[in-house]
């Protein structure tokens, strides 16, 4: 064998033991989070104080025992109960429409002669929006902004090594959180062994113009009624400046009188 070659058989045999000795890189993990449970709350609680109101646009994709049915849709939201909610037909016309001012009812479907009016009733509203919630329930949870139970012992806090999720469990409740604090889902259930009632999760969190993050995508999971209701949000304005004839269907007269108090006075 000619000194090059063996040169060339050294040079090989050096650096494949070099490659053999090198240290791999450890594979990264999530940092550890830095929240507690009492921070979570109270960053819930302050975001949930925040949140008074919602104008969006959005778009629908219900799935249930019908079918599975696609709509678009004009949301105002003022808490703790008022709404008006319009489902709009392919050329922007309006096909249903519910309205409730925190103590009445409205509801128009296309073809009605009328609007029809009664004290909140929840058919409407699973009718028109596809939850079939209460109207505070309705508004807190599209808000981003459930209830939390009033407790005096911290709740446990559970982490997910893997994602830095986090989970907060309550009695009839649970919350989970990212690792950077933004609320992903909250599963209602009526006791800590029974099935989930409802599951809610949100995505696509965004920032807005005026500031502060809201999702963009909301899923809505009813599993004993095979329920699914997923929003699509496109435009959003938190806590608009919303009049509160806006939350009635039938328009005020010029008195100051709606058409139902002109009729109760007659």
């Amino acid at each position: 064998m000619s000194r090059v070659a063996v040169a060339r058989l050294l040079l090989l045999t050096l650096c494949l033991g070099v490659a053999a000795c090198r240290t791999l890189a450890p594979v990264a993990k999530p940092a550890p989070s830095p929240w507690t449970a009492s921070q979570l709350l109270d960053q819930q609680r302050a975001q949930a104080a925040q949140r008074t109101g919602l104008r969006a646009r959005a778009r629908s994709d219900l799935r249930g025992a019908s079918g599975e049915h696609f709509t678009r849709q004009l949301l105002l939201l003022q808490k703790p109960d008022r709404l008006r909610v319009e489902v709009l037909g392919l050329f922007g016309q309006r096909l249903r429409a519910l309205s409730s001012d925190g103590v009445r009812t409205e509801f128009y479907q296309h073809g009605d002669r009328e609007i029809s009016s009664a004290p909140q009733a929840l058919a409407e509203l699973e009718v028109v929006l596809g939850l079939p919630l209460g109207f505070e329930d309705a508004v807190a949870l599209l808000l981003a902004a459930p209830e939390l139970p009033a407790t005096e012992a911290e709740p446990a806090l559970e982490r997910d090594p893997q994602s830095g999720d986090m989970r907060l469990r309550f009695p009839d409740r649970s919350l989970r959180f990212d690792a950077e604090g933004r609320l992903r889902a909250v599963h209602f259930r009526p006791a800590p062994d029974a099935q989930d009632r409802l599951r809610v999760r949100y995505d696509d969190w965004r920032t807005l113009p005026g500031g502060g993050r809201f999702p963009f995508l909301q899923r809505f999971d009813f599993p004993s009624q095979s329920l699914r209701l997923l929003l699509t949000l496109v435009e959003v304005e938190l806590n608009p400046d919303a009049a509160a004839h806006l939350f009635r269907l039938r328009p005020a007269r010029r008195d100051g009188l709606s058409s139902d108090a002109e009729g109760e006075r007659r």
